[in-house]
């Protein structure tokens, strides 16, 4: 299949679970044989804005899906001239969803008109097709533009950036081992990439954790001969189907070649190249199968996404993600460096312990802020309105998460952990 004709597939494929839910909301709205709205009581009238207000909370879900898989799979322009407008129409449907809900407990809702509500209908799926459709259009074009670049860090140890997750790679006599490869439509030039910095072959690829911005290539170099090494929740998540427990969205098992083939449950050692290699795996974190890389020589880390630079991370709780393992992740990870380690973030430039140490008390602050919030009875639905993080929206607020959102998500996944409040 033609690099073209690939993304089309996977465009194509990203697009179903948002034109259907578009499908699902113009549905909310019953039409009679004639094509014309009929309400005949108040109590159906309310069944119907129940059902659009539920509609609407699901495609809330589903844009915000779609911004992070916009980060994940576009290249940097694209996200930053995306996420504006994505996250703008998103407060539409929140907000919109919001009028609704009270608009039931109010009374407003007998003086809407049949006429709005098709109107309404028509504008917010009019809405959805246009802001989905364009940003995957735009993206497929851009992979021909991306670029990667060695960064040197020693002799034997490099990281490259391109579109995706940074990639380590260290090269020698041993043959080279790379951990994660970023896209498939990059491997080529990847491994282009690698032969300018040494021409042996790739023998080991080594995954921080299965999402497809660090992952996405391990098809392309498992045919050029390379072995992928990763923790064993990621095979397991990688070789099964998995649901979206907020929006039942189904993502199908990876192809067989992608997934590790040597596998480990805490720890691994590999030696190469005069270098001692250690894979470790701590709590759940960015995903349970996250895994740091310890060049031990070179005093250097690769963290993943356990770690990385441009905001508010995601913490992905669909894959066993946890904001308590995050944090007590870094706290062991922290005590392994020292002032001189260098460590290679997920995504963003090389940084040192004390940058690693801002980014955990920084989680740590939100987390107990939120905490707290919550053992006094805030619903997990208002934590978005406290100034939980506005503090550091001026430094983090930049990336595809914002402060609100992010401390909602904390609160969501703090509050599975809580017993049941007593009434």
């Amino acid at each position: 299949m033609s690099l073209h004709n690939a993304l089309r597939a996977t465009q194509c494929l990203a697009l179903t679970p948002f034109l259907y839910c578009a499908y699902l909301f113009r549905a909310c709205i019953p039409r009679s044989t004639h094509r014309t709205l009929v309400l005949h009581t108040e109590s159906q009238l309310r069944t119907l804005f129940l059902r659009a207000e539920r509609q609407l909370r699901i495609l809330v879900l589903h844009i915000e899906h779609l911004r992070l898989s916009i980060h994940f799979l576009c290249a940097p322009q694209i996200v930053t001239a995306a996420f504006p407008l994505i996250h703008f129409v998103n407060r539409i449907f929140a907000t919109t969803s919001t009028l609704i809900t009270e608009s039931l407990h109010s009374g407003r809702i007998n003086r809407a008109t049949p006429a709005q509500l098709s109107v309404m209908n028509k504008i917010l799926s009019l809405i959805i097709l246009c802001i989905l459709v364009g940003p995957f259009t735009r993206a497929q074009e851009n992979f021909d533009s991306v670029k990667v670049v060695p960064h040197k860090l020693t002799d034997h140890l490099y990281f490259l950036t391109g579109a995706g997750g940074n990639i380590g790679v260290l090269v020698g006599p041993d043959g080279t081992v790379i951990v994660d490869d970023q896209f498939a439509p990059l491997s080529n030039r990847i491994n282009g990439a690698i032969k300018t910095i040494d021409p042996g072959d790739i023998r080991f690829v080594i995954n921080t954790h299965l999402h497809g911005d660090h992952s996405g290539g391990n098809e392309n170099f498992t045919h050029m001969g390379a072995t992928v090494i990763a923790q064993e929740n990621v095979r397991k998540r990688m070789s099964t189907s998995s649901t979206n427990l907020a929006t039942k969205e189904v993502t199908p098992p990876r192809d067989p070649a992608a997934w590790p083939v040597l596998t480990f449950p805490t720890t691994m050692s590999v030696h190469l190249n005069g270098e001692d290699i250690e894979l470790v795996h701590l709590d759940p974190a960015h995903t349970d199968g996250d895994v740091a890389i310890w060049f031990k020589s070179a005093n250097v880390f690769h963290l993943g996404d356990m770690f990385v630079t441009y905001g508010y991370p995601y913490i992905d709780y669909g894959n066993g993600g946890s904001i308590n393992g995050f944090i007590s992740s870094l706290d062991r990870l922290i005590g392994l460096m020292d002032d001189k380690t260098r460590i290679i973030p997920g995504h963003g430039p090389v940084c040192n312990k004390a940058d690693v140490q801002k980014f955990r008390d920084t989680l740590a602050d939100i987390r107990d802020q939120t905490l707290a919030a919550l053992k006094k009875g805030k619903p997990v639905s208002e934590l978005g309105s406290l100034p939980i993080a506005s503090k550091y929206d001026a430094t983090w607020g930049g990336g595809f998460l914002k402060g609100k959102d992010f401390v909602i998500q904390v609160g969501e996944n703090l509050k599975a952990s809580l017993p049941p409040s007593k009434k």
